[in-house]
């Protein structure tokens, strides 16, 4: 805001001198009026100073507050998912430095992490959503019902049963079903994968992308961001916790967090962060799925209205 008001008195600033010279070229020679503009481009430029100089500040606080974070965070987490596996899912168009950085925070807080899956843009195609049913019907597990009324939707149950899981037995052994929808689904280009996902996770956490632009069609958009939703509700339903995570950005008017948000039932079971391209974000990320094995879903950042900076599950550990 302040940097938004600097400009605007800057360009008036600007005007005003502008008017000062044309006036002192001009023909008609008024000595009060230039006096008078004079004096505000003066003060224009005086409060322009000063709202630099606030800048400034602002700038060295928040580069404090984040080499603050950075270096508190490891002793912040540590040990808060000690036993737990998460897998992470990245969605079309998340950074990868907020999914390296969270993946990287996840194990200072004693996770593992078996692997990363990547959607690809495809998972949403319109054109493209046939061979996904097709493929969905194909590698269907004996007695997994596949919710849901849309390719997208069922393709969204049959990957959080490849991935996730509710029991720790299970983890790091991973099953031929698991195995065949996991390569059917990377062979079919529907989504990529890193490491070995199929080893399971108890939790998840899904890495969402900034809002769209303007330029996004948005119907394309609405239909995207409900598949990627059922997404997050799957995997809920089929492990300990989800954490929708992403920058500022995907909290604004038609980003991902926003929507969840606004889903009164999915907002219930399921967390989101909205400063997750943050330290203090990805610390929330951690506390935010200590607090969904507790049974305790949390909505926590800084854009609208939230519960907070991060959960209040403070000083408790996992056991």
């Amino acid at each position: 805001m302040i940097d938004f008001r600097y400009h605007v008195v800057s360009i008036i600033a600007i005007f005003l001198a502008l008017t000062v010279g044309i006036v002192l070229g001009s023909s008609v020679f008024n000595q009060p009026l230039v006096e008078r503009l004079n004096t505000e481009a003066k003060s224009l430029q005086t409060e322009a100073e000063s709202l630099r100089s606030q800048i400034r500040q602002l700038q060295r606080d928040v580069q404090y507050r984040d080499q603050f974070a950075d270096r508190a965070a490891p002793t912040l987490v540590a040990d808060r998912l000690r036993g737990e596996s998460v897998v992470v899912v990245a969605l079309p168009g998340a950074e990868a430095q907020v999914v390296d950085s969270l993946v990287e925070m996840l194990r200072q807080a004693g996770a593992s992490v078996p692997g990363r899956v990547a959607v690809k843009e495809s998972f949403t195609d319109r054109t493209k959503a046939e061979a996904l049913d097709a493929l969905v019907a194909s590698v269907a597990p004996p007695g997994l019902k596949l919710p849901g009324n849309t390719p997208q939707a069922r393709a969204a149950t049959e990957l959080a049963y490849a991935i996730t899981t509710t029991q720790k037995t299970e983890l790091g052994v991973p099953t031929g079903p698991r195995t065949r929808i996991l390569t059917a689904f990377r062979e079919a280009g529907f989504i990529d994968v890193r490491d070995n996902p199929g080893n399971l996770g108890t939790l998840a956490v899904v890495v969402a992308p900034p809002a769209p632009g303007d330029a996004v069609d948005q119907s394309q958009a609405k239909q995207a961001h409900s598949a990627y939703l059922a997404l997050v509700a799957a995997l809920d339903t089929h492990s300990r916790g989800v954490v929708l995570a992403g920058p500022e950005e995907a909290a604004d008017v038609g980003g991902l967090i926003k929507e969840m948000r606004e889903d009164g039932r999915l907002a219930a079971r399921a967390s989101s962060v909205d400063v997750a391209d943050t330290a203090t974000g990805r610390v929330s990320v951690v506390f935010a799925l200590v607090a969904e094995m507790k049974g305790k879903s949390g909505q926590y950042g800084v854009h609208g209205t939230t519960d907070g900076p991060l959960s209040d599950v403070l000083g408790q550990t996992t056991q």
